[in-house]
């Protein structure tokens, strides 16, 4: 079974044992497979054979709604990459080998701009710094959330260096923002020895209209802007980090001294890669034209990425045969999502695809997830409504 999987721990005679989640991948199916059936969410996957005209015209509107407004130049993409590269090599020999002793790993790259979900040309680039987590550390975790605090305990005079001295609060928990503070010192020092040319870092770690922690900020003068995030890992890897960002629909966590996030950010970043491999980034492409087309609605601009993200690892998880998904039109992958996330949403329940029991919908208003949901709705019943959405953000002079 593929190591994409998450390791669940679970206590057997006193001992820890790891186990495999539960979870069936595309790639783990068996020789012999079913073909999709219906779901608990009452939608039907098995593709019909024949395709309508309004299928076939949605399905040519789509592709060329990417092709015009989406397409990038893998040259282009690379470039910027590559500059995000160059900068990230200067610093991160510096910033391992830091003043106050603190162990840091390999600087590990995420997000959109690197799994090319990113609608145009990248522009900011999210890099996960891990600062190693010692024996002397253990973690609480909030009920339902995929927020936890992390106490680490004071050793003795004679234990050597204290490495998370100063980045403690009063009851000994290791404070995310005192961790980004002391990032960011550590990082300006490294630009001063390193001179690289034009990379500005920013003074304040937060985000200057919502409050958000954003980690320590780069820019370049290309305009491209570097996010270093600040993360507790630990030495097998098999664990998630736990970064000092919080969701920015977090009231209660995006101020808090105590509470560090779990991120499945490297192993979420495999998923998307499998998937691109299994249909040839097909529904990629389409979640990228939902993207786009969402955001100058007025009901759906406020559907985070995130949700969608979660949405298209949703739909394999579950017996695939790679054949079925590559007859899959561009259309029908549309329909598709749309039915999932309508399905969710309708639920008011979108489970990490990570951790069953956060509902990654919890913190959006119940009216205005009943907002969007009617949307959604509409959109799922309307030829007219698809075709005004996709239409008043590209016009095409095609009749769906």
């Amino acid at each position: 079974m593929s190591q994409l999987v998450s390791k669940r721990k679970r206590k057997t005679h006193g001992k820890e044992r790891v186990t495999m989640a539960t979870k069936v991948r595309f790639w783990d199916k068996p020789s012999s497979v079913k073909k999709r059936t219906s779901t608990s969410l009452g939608i039907l996957t098995k593709r019909p054979i024949r395709r309508t005209d309004s299928e076939s015209y949605l399905d040519q509107y789509i592709r060329t709604y990417y092709k015009s407004k989406l397409e990038i130049p893998c040259s282009a993409i690379l470039s910027v990459r590559q500059s995000v590269a160059d900068v990230l090599g200067a610093l991160s020999p510096l910033v391992q080998e830091n003043e106050y002793s603190m162990t840091v790993g390999d600087f590990v790259c995420v997000g959109s701009g690197y799994d090319g979900m990113k609608n145009g040309i990248p522009d900011e680039f999210d890099v996960v710094v891990p600062f190693r987590l010692g024996p002397k550390c253990s973690e609480t975790r909030r009920p339902a959330t995929d927020y936890v605090c992390v106490r680490s305990r004071r050793g003795s005079k004679n234990a050597g260096k204290d490495t998370w001295s100063g980045c403690r609060t009063g009851e000994g928990y290791i404070s995310p923002i005192k961790v980004t503070k002391r990032l960011q010192k550590i990082v300006l020092k490294a630009l001063e020895e390193t001179g690289l040319p034009n990379v500005i870092i920013h003074p304040d770690c937060r985000n200057a209209l919502g409050g958000e922690r954003v980690g320590v900020r780069l820019s370049t003068e290309d305009g491209v802007t570097i996010r270093l995030l600040p993360a507790l890992g630990t030495v097998d890897q098999l664990e998630p980090f736990l970064v000092a960002i919080s969701y920015r629909d977090d009231p209660d966590y995006t101020l808090s001294d105590y509470y560090w996030r779990r991120c499945y950010c490297v192993e979420e970043g495999k998923v998307v890669r499998y998937l691109s491999q299994a249909d040839d980034g097909r529904r990629i492409k389409v979640l990228q034209v939902m993207k786009h087309a969402f955001r100058k609605d007025a009901m759906l601009r406020h559907l985070s990425d995130y949700v969608m993200k979660t949405v298209l690892m949703h739909m394999f998880d579950q017996h695939i045969d790679e054949d079925d998904w590559h007859a899959y039109s561009f259309a029908a992958c549309f329909m598709e999502m749309l039915r999932l996330l309508h399905g969710y949403m309708k639920r008011q329940n979108l489970p990490h695809f990570y951790m069953d029991d956060v509902n990654v919908l919890r913190d959006v208003p119940a009216p205005r997830l009943a907002s969007m949901t009617g949307k959604v709705e509409s959109l799922l019943a309307s030829e007219q409504e698809r075709t005004r959405l996709l239409r008043s953000q590209f016009p095409v002079t095609m009749s769906l």
